[in-house]
């Protein structure tokens, strides 16, 4: 478990959802529509495509928990 897991979670969001923005084309607007299946707007879901597919993505995101993980480790010990 990591110490101050909401505010590591935030972190992780402000940094993908800032990553995200720089997209503004389709991908973004069509996330900020309501879910087809529950109404709900997920504002935890960020569109990353950079055409590198899959795998860049998984890395971006796994670089992004690493670090703010890191960096929440080294403040709260």
């Amino acid at each position: 478990m990591v110490p101050a897991v909401k505010r590591w979670e935030r972190l992780v969001h402000l940094e993908l959802a800032d990553r995200a923005s720089t997209l503004r084309g389709k991908e973004y607007d069509e996330l900020a529509q309501p879910c087809a299946d529950c109404g709900a707007i997920h504002k935890e879901i960020f569109p990353l495509a950079d055409g590198a597919g899959l795998a860049a993505y998984e890395n971006v995101v796994v670089d992004a928990i690493g670090r703010w993980e890191a960096f929440i480790r080294a403040i709260c010990d």
